[in-house]
This record gives C-alpha cells, sequence and structure tokens, in this order.
C-alpha cells in the first residue's frame, strides 16, 4: 500500500505467520545507476480460518524427535506433554515437556534434568500445578519410580510422593492412565501386577502421597487385563 517493508531489500519477501495486517497492495523499487523502476501491485488477502485449518501462529518448522502420546493444557495456556521422545524443537526433553501457547519449547521447565527414561502414557494436572506422570519408565530426573511419579511445577521431581516406595511392579509394570479424585488421591490403570511391593493387578487407587490405599478394590480381583483409561 505505498508504505516500506522494513527489512524487506531482497529478491523475495517471505511472511513466515501471515496476519490480517499484512493484507494489502504490494509492489517493488528496484534502483540503480540508470534510474529507479516500480513493479505493478501484487494483491496479498488473507482470509479468515475455518474451524479444522491447521493454526498458524502455532510453532511451524519445529521438530519433536518421536511420538507424542498425552497432552494436557495449564490455565495459562501453557502445554505439558508426554511421550517418547528424546528432544522439543532441538532442546534436550526426555519423555516429557512443557510448551508455550506458541508451540515453542518452555526452557523453565525440566532444565538441565534428566526426565523420564521411557515413554510417558499419561499426564495430569493436579489443581495445586504439580504433574502426575504414568507410563513405563523406571526413574525420572535419575530417581528410581517405576510406572508413575509426580513433578513440581518446575519439572523437579516431588520427592514427596512415593518417597522410598518401588512404585509400579511386575513383568510388565506401565502405567497407560492417571487419573485424581477431588480428594487428592490418585487412580493409576495399566500392565502392572504389583504397587508399592503389594500384589495388585491392572487398576489401584493410591493415597496423595503415592502410598497404596488398600481400601480400593479391597476383597475383589479388579479387572482382569490392561487398562488403558480412567474416567473419575
Amino acid at each position: 500500500d505505498g508504505i516500506g517493508v522494513r527489512g524487506a531489500t531482497n529478491d523475495q519477501l517471505l511472511i513466515e505467520r501471515t496476519q490480517f495486517a499484512d493484507e494489502g497492495a504490494y509492489s517493488v523499487i528496484v534502483t540503480n545507476v540508470e534510474g529507479i523502476a516500480t513493479s505493478t501491485n501484487a494483491f496479498l488477502t488473507v482470509t479468515p480460518p475455518a474451524g479444522g485449518d491447521v493454526d498458524g501462529s502455532f510453532v511451524q518448522g519445529g521438530m519433536i524427535s518421536y511420538a507424542v502420546t498425552c497432552m494436557a493444557a495449564q490455565p495459562d495456556g501453557k502445554i505439558l506433554i508426554g511421550g517418547g521422545f528424546s528432544t522439543v524443537h532441538g532442546a534436550v526433553r526426555s519423555g516429557i515437556a512443557r510448551l508455550n501457547p506458541d508451540g515453542s519449547t518452555d526452557y523453565s521447565f525440566l532444565e538441565g534434568l534428566s526426565g523420564a527414561d521411557w515413554t510417558v502414557n499419561s499426564i495430569v494436572l493436579q489443581d495445586d500445578g504439580k504433574v502426575l506422570l504414568g507410563g513405563d519408565f523406571s526413574s525420572v530426573n535419575g530417581v528410581d519410580h517405576s510406572g508413575v511419579a509426580r513433578l513440581n511445577p518446575d519439572g523437579t521431581l516431588d520427592t514427596e510422593f512415593l518417597n522410598g516406595l518401588p512404585g509400579t511392579g511386575g513383568a510388565y509394570p506401565g502405567v497407560n492412565a492417571v487419573a485424581v479424585q477431588s480428594d487428592g488421591k490418585v487412580l493409576i490403570g495399566g500392565d502392572f501386577s504389583s504397587v508399592n511391593g503389594a500384589p495388585q493387578y491392572y487398576l489401584a487407587r493410591l493415597n496423595p502421597d503415592g502410598t497404596l490405599d488398600t481400601n480400593f478394590l479391597k476383597g475383589v480381583s479388579g479387572p482382569n487385563s490392561t487398562v488403558n483409561s480412567i474416567t473419575v
């Protein structure tokens, strides 16, 4: 529209994230010792997105090294992701990471920590900002935690949860699903056959500190195979 575009001095103009303010008539002025030439206008129209369109404001050109299997949204718009990855947009993040609202890596979460040593299958955000993890891992941030763990809001390990306890066990000790009750107790489901050393097949409930709630499934056998999803 006759207004100079800052920094546009090359033979191409690339608008990486088109906004409505970019709409208008574009022309180029070429100068040399012989004079000045102005091109005809090229018109850019920005179409409002429709339902189902890819969100162009979310990070583009980045890469997560392996599958993302679970996500949880924080009230501030940041997004927790879990899976089998080892890097997120070039940052070392093993199994668990947090993204900013635009999809970029949140470096304030898990920075300098080792994360989970294997796949994270489930993420639940507690009301206090702490993060519950369920997965196929045997350690988190270098501390032995089999199948389930809890992180503080900055990604450090919550040592008050499962303090000195082994977590899930068995030939296939993985946790596929986690859910939190309103009283803070934690339901876990998966392939495991023991919890904190006690026989417990596929489904269990933990107290807020990670100890086994022995009043849950008391005297009954529970499910006879893998639990993949839990809803309170």
